[in-house]
C-alpha cells in the first residue's frame, strides 16, 4: 500500500489487509511503530462491485515525549482491478485532538498490489 500526497510524494507505505467480514488492518512503514504504525478499521462495497469504502484510524502521537495527541482518519475510496491483484483511489487524512476538534486534513491517492507467498521481499 501506498499513500501519496495531491502532488504525488509518498507520505506513508507498508501492508494492508482487507478481511473477508469487512475489517481491515494496516500496518505502516512509514511511522515509527513508538507514533502509532497499525491503523484498524472497516471496509464496504459501495458504487459497484470493484468499489469499496475503508475507514481505518491510528493513533497521533507527539514524537519527542511520546504523548497521545489524537486520532487519525484515513476515509478511502478504492477501485479493484478486475483481477482482484490491485487497487487504486483517493483518500481523505483528518487528524483530531483527543476531544474531537479537526487538527488537520489532507488529500491524496491510495495504491496497493496484491501480496501472495511469492512475492519478493525488496
Amino acid at each position: 500500500m501506498t499513500f501519496s500526497d495531491s502532488i504525488g510524494n509518498v507520505t506513508d507505505f507498508g501492508y494492508n489487509a482487507m478481511h473477508e467480514g469487512g475489517t481491515e488492518t494496516l500496518v505502516s512503514f512509514g511511522r515509527p511503530p513508538v507514533t502509532g504504525d497499525v491503523c484498524l478499521g472497516a471496509w464496504t462495497q459501495q458504487g459497484g462491485p470493484h468499489k469499496v469504502k475503508v475507514s481505518h484510524y491510528a493513533p497521533i502521537f507527539d514524537t519527542d515525549n511520546l504523548t497521545l495527541l489524537g486520532t487519525l482518519n484515513f476515509i478511502e475510496e478504492l477501485t479493484l482491478s478486475p483481477d482482484g491483484q490491485s487497487y487504486a483511489g483517493t483518500m481523505v487524512s483528518t487528524g483530531y485532538d483527543l476531544i474531537g476538534n479537526v487538527m488537520f486534513q489532507f488529500e491524496g491517492q491510495a495504491a496497493a498490489t496484491r501480496v501472495d507467498v511469492g512475492t519478493p521481499v525488496n
